[in-house]
């Protein structure tokens, strides 16, 4: 079954008893909020924000006893509830391998959902004039994460078809992982390319962010064969617009990599006296570059916490 973000049925499939039958799931247009209905697969896992799973009589409505049933949100590109998607089977034994099949599609949905708003947010770059190449570039490296998460989650759906329940787990574990760090790279993204209202400062965690837009400029700095070196990251949360933040962060460690073709670069993140940060990033050029020695790049960062 699948169902909008307001609860309400929009699609069935499934065995005709289950469809036509005298015990039959509830088809497209019908409202199965929790409020209206109590639990049941599709409003209770709405209400939850996570994915549940109902068995017989813990269902609400009494028709809905003869099911065990299975519900999972679905996130669009803004991470509000886009829709929900749920299962319902006459046989409870099956629901823990019906879990991870869900678990597969769900994903595999919301990532194709925003991955189609990434590719609405470049249209929207390129019309306010070319983008920069680093962005571009950006913007392939997190859409290439995006078809490596639908492989795994592919392999994973065909290993429960037959019944391998512990690969299937470890590509679902290992594909879950890949989606995570693809939806923090959309997000970091985002907040790079799009030219968007101050958002109001918040809580970061500095490292974090650091440690992660060098992981999203990985391919600029193959290209230009430039190492990366991390030492001394210190775990620091600051509070700040975190789209300005990026950006600066950003700005930096990619200026730093155009800087030192064929060499390295030194990245260092600590706590200043006061209240500050400083990212520090020693440029190391490769032979016959430059005959200077460059002077360290710094990033400071006010409201830095404890």
């Amino acid at each position: 079954m699948l169902g909008d973000a307001r609860a309400v049925v929009l699609d069935v499939l499934g065995d005709e008893q289950t469809l036509h039958g005298p015990e039959r799931v509830p088809g497209p247009g019908a409202l199965l909020d929790e409020a209206a209905c109590g639990a049941n697969g599709i409003g209770t896992a709405l209400a939850d924000g996570q994915y549940v799973e109902l068995v017989g009589p813990e269902h609400f409505i009494e028709g809905f006893h003869p099911f065990t049933c299975q519900g999972m949100p679905l996130r669009d590109g803004t991470d509000a509830f886009a829709g929900v998607l749920s299962v319902s089977v006459r046989r409870p034994e099956v629901g823990l391998r019906l879990r991870e099949i869900m678990l597969c599609a769900g994903h595999a949905i919301e990532m194709e959902l925003l991955a189609v708003r990434l590719e609405g947010d470049l249209r929207r770059v390129l019309t306010q004039g070319p983008a920069p190449e680093a962005i571009e570039r950006l913007l392939g490296d997190v859409l290439e994460a995006q078809a490596t998460v639908r492989v795994r989650l592919e392999l994973a759906a065909e290993q429960l078809s037959r019944s391998r329940l512990t690969h299937a787990r470890e590509l679902l574990a290992l594909a879950s992982r890949v989606l995570e760090r693809f939806r923090r790279h959309a997000a970091l993204w985002r907040g790079l390319a799009l030219d968007d209202e101050p958002a109001a400062p918040r809580r970061l965690e500095l490292d974090v962010m650091v440690r992660e837009l060098l992981e999203m400029l990985e391919v600029e700095a193959s290209v230009r064969r430039v190492e990366l070196v991390l030492r001394d990251i210190e775990p620091i949360e600051v509070e700040a617009d975190p789209r300005a933040l990026s950006r600066g962060l950003f700005r930096c460690l990619l200026g730093a990599i155009q800087a030192a073709p064929g060499g390295a670069i030194h990245v260092k993140l600590f706590r200043t006296p006061g209240t500050c940060a400083e990212l520090q990033v020693v440029l190391a050029p490769g032979a016959g570059t430059t005959r200077e020695k460059p002077t360290p790049l710094r990033f400071v960062v006010g409201n830095a916490k404890c």
